[in-house]
């Protein structure tokens, strides 16, 4: 099996490394530690990769103070994963994380699909606060992820979409393969009913005479049926939701 190619930027060899001992079985992984070596690797016409993984912040210009300034950044960040886990624990006593009961119920239970009902968690700060395994479920049930209290309304609103946009576009694939399936179907199923109705018809003198006429006769049928076909095929989708959302 080929494997799928990642570009993984990240300015702490620490995490390039971790994330290649993790994951070097599953993918081909390209590291570099600079966004400027990074945009000049994926400078068009370039082979791209199956995914680029792009840490967020990195150093600002060297100076001399930066060893630093680095060591009192990372030493805050330690004290914020502490607050974080004292904060869980203060969270936990009040609430309890229910919309994953409730998503794995939609999914499970109610068999609702990712591309017919899109569901997003919509959290202050859960994304911080859920462990590993919470986090996995709510991956493997196909849910996305917004944040409450730090986007614009308008920011929502393009993610909101995008989501909805995404997840129609693979329903509109899948009616379209089942509708190739379909057709393909229709298109055999066809022609063994005219061989066979012509065997019933001529003798078997005859029958291997008159194959070709009946096989054509009722591949004619299939080209003339095929309209109606295609506009039911477009009823069913629109009426199950299929035109794009309206702003």
């Amino acid at each position: 099996m080929n494997k799928r190619s990642v570009v993984y930027c990240d300015d702490q060899q620490l995490f390039l490394d971790q994330f290649r001992n993790r994951h070097d079985q599953y993918y081909e992984i390209d590291d570099v530690n600079d966004t400027r070596e990074l945009a000049e690797l994926l400078k068009p016409p370039a082979d791209l990769p199956d995914l680029v993984l792009l840490d967020l912040y990195h150093p600002r210009d060297n100076e001399p103070d930066f060893e630093e300034r680095r060591k009192a950044a990372v030493d805050s960040l330690t004290k914020l994963d502490e607050q974080i886990e004292e904060t869980n624990q203060a969270v936990l006593a009040a609430w309890e994380p229910r919309g994953l009961e409730l998503l794995k119920l939609l999914r499970v239970d109610y068999g609702y699909p990712p591309e017919k009902l899109p569901i997003v968690i919509y959290t202050q700060k859960g994304l911080l606060r859920l462990d590993d395994s919470q986090l996995r479920e709510v991956e493997l049930h196909s849910a996305h992820w917004l944040l409450k209290d730090r986007l614009s309304a308008h920011t929502e609103e393009i993610r909101i979409d995008r989501i909805i946009n995404s997840d129609l576009e693979r329903t509109r694939r899948a009616v379209r393969n089942a509708s190739k399936g379909y057709r393909w179907s229709l298109i055999v199923s066809c022609i063994i009913i005219a061989i066979l109705v012509s065997r019933m018809i001529f003798s078997t003198d005859q029958f291997m005479e008159n194959i070709v006429a009946e096989t054509i006769g009722g591949l004619i049928t299939l080209v003339v049926s095929y309209p109606v076909i295609l506009r039911l095929e477009r009823r069913a989708s629109d009426g199950h939701g299929m035109s794009p959302p309206q702003r």
